[in-house]
């Protein structure tokens, strides 16, 4: 099979970013332009025109970066180890600390390690729905779809294959005129990131300098890894000896300059912005090294298509007639010519192709018509989990969600507390798509230093058995 090369691209606040990867590791192309005054309209024609320009293949793969300070990270501590269980606990968790209700944002989330006591440590990504969708109409008007979208810390996180090993937690630093963004890794895996301002100019470099003493201080005391033993600096506009002044205990401080670092395919030139270091590419150019990247924010968008649904069911529809009347125009064309045994024989060959032909066209508008039923069903389940997510506390974590053909929603988790699950099971009464709620069983576990009662919740929806 060919190979084929990567293109990432980020649009920031400011710039609109994009590289080009050759499949043997070469920088092709790279384009910074300023994003001030420009529509949405305006900057997918703009993609759409380099696209054209350059020639790009529709087998590249594009990954599509969203700036660090669009999203919002938390760490969370859960009270499992299975990847499967894990999933629902992130999705109740995040939205119980988060100022958004269900569907209003896009999660997803990164395993860093599995504690003690059954426990995994998760860090968790959210991205509000209306910044993903802005981003992906962009993409769309273009004529481009992303196999993956992700956050510039990912890419970020990935520039480090550019500086020295290290086996110790190390902070990489980015910067440019108008942001900063700060990474923390081990062994180049993503722990923390945090965007900061660069400040106004002449202010810029000194503010940066702090709030990076200020970030690796603040990781410290999280507790999350080992404390930060080495910073890897991938802008200038900050120098070592500030960093080593201001936090002694850093075993040293490594640079990598993209310009000297990064390879360059001949005939290929980098930008003058990225050369005088007023725009920085280190994160899309770090994901377009990268194999691998996490977070990938494209499942968690849902969209119901209901307009591209009804077209589908017309063009069956459509699909049955044509096909009936072109058949019905043959045969009558083809009467004057066939005589005898011969024509009849055509005829029901015909008829019967026909029959045939629409049979499997009227197959797939019963796939539609069952579809929408389907469709109906996950709009009841909609307004279920809504009411669910209302009646989890804080002291409660599930596990595990199930409905069957009877309309019955099974609940299984923890409740941190004596009062936790008969709490939340008052709460499951008092929601309006239950009729009934029962306790299966509940049992005593110790989860680290807490005490918790796994328990099993029976819910009968309306309209079930």
């Amino acid at each position: 099979m060919k190979r084929t090369g990567r293109t990432v691209i980020e649009i920031s606040a400011s710039h609109l970013k994009m590289v080009r990867v050759s499949p043997v590791g070469e920088i092709l192309f790279c384009h910074v332009s300023p994003l001030t005054g420009v529509s949405d309209g305006e900057l997918s024609t703009r993609l759409e025109k380099i696209i054209r320009t350059q020639r790009f293949s529709r087998r590249e793969r594009i990954v599509a970066l969203i700036p660090r300070q669009d999203v919002l990270m938390k760490v969370l501590d859960l009270p499992s180890e299975d990847p499967n269980e894990l999933r629902p606990m992130v999705e109740l968790q995040i939205i119980q600390q988060l100022p958004y209700n269900l569907g209003e944002v896009a999660v997803d989330s990164l395993v860093l390690k599995k504690k003690d006591a059954g426990t995994s440590q998760v860090l968790t990504i959210a991205v509000p729905t209306e910044i993903f969708s802005r981003h992906w109409a962009i993409y769309e008007k273009a004529g481009l779809m992303p196999a993956q979208v992700t956050i510039s810390s990912a890419g970020l996180a990935g520039f480090s294959r550019f500086l020295p090993p290290c086996a110790d937690v190390r902070a990489v630093v980015d910067a440019d005129t108008v942001m900063g963004e700060i990474c923390i890794l081990e062994g180049g895996r993503l722990l923390s990131c945090r965007q900061v301002s660069a400040g106004v100019p002449g202010q810029g470099v000194a503010d940066l300098g702090r709030q990076i003493v200020l970030t690796l201080q603040g990781y410290d005391k999280e507790g999350i890894s080992s404390v930060v033993r080495r910073v890897g600096l991938v802008s200038s506009r900050v120098s070592d000896d500030e960093i080593l002044k201001k936090c002694p205990d850093l075993s040293g401080v490594d640079r990598a300059h993209l310009l000297e670092r990064v390879p360059l395919a001949r005939g290929s030139s980098w930008p003058l912005e990225v050369v005088s270091e007023e725009v920085s590419v280190a994160s899309v150019v770090g994901a377009a090294f990268e194999v691998s990247l996490p977070f990938d924010l494209i499942p968690r968008i849902v969209q119901e298509g209901v307009s591209q649904k009804a077209l589908l069911r017309q063009a069956i529809r459509s699909g049955i007639f044509f096909l009936l009347g072109a058949g019905a125009l043959a045969l009558s064309l083809s009467l004057p010519f066939w005589e005898g045994n011969l024509r009849v024989r055509d005829l029901e060959n015909q008829l019967r192709s026909l029959k045939a032909r629409a049979e499997e066209v009227q197959a797939g508008e019963d796939k539609i018509e069952a579809l929408e039923s389907l469709t109906s069903d996950r709009l009841v389940m909609a307004n279920v989990l809504q009411e669910l997510y209302g009646a989890v506390n804080p002291n409660i974590v599930l596990t595990g969600l199930e409905v069957d053909e009877r309309r019955r929603i099974f609940l299984e988790g923890y409740g941190i507390g004596p009062q936790a699950v008969s709490v939340f099971q008052d709460a499951l009464g008092r929601m309006s798509v239950c009729q009934e709620v029962n306790l299966v069983f509940i049992n005593k576990r110790i989860i680290g230093r807490d005490e918790a009662n796994q328990f099993r919740i029976v819910c009968q929806m309306k309209g079930g058995s």
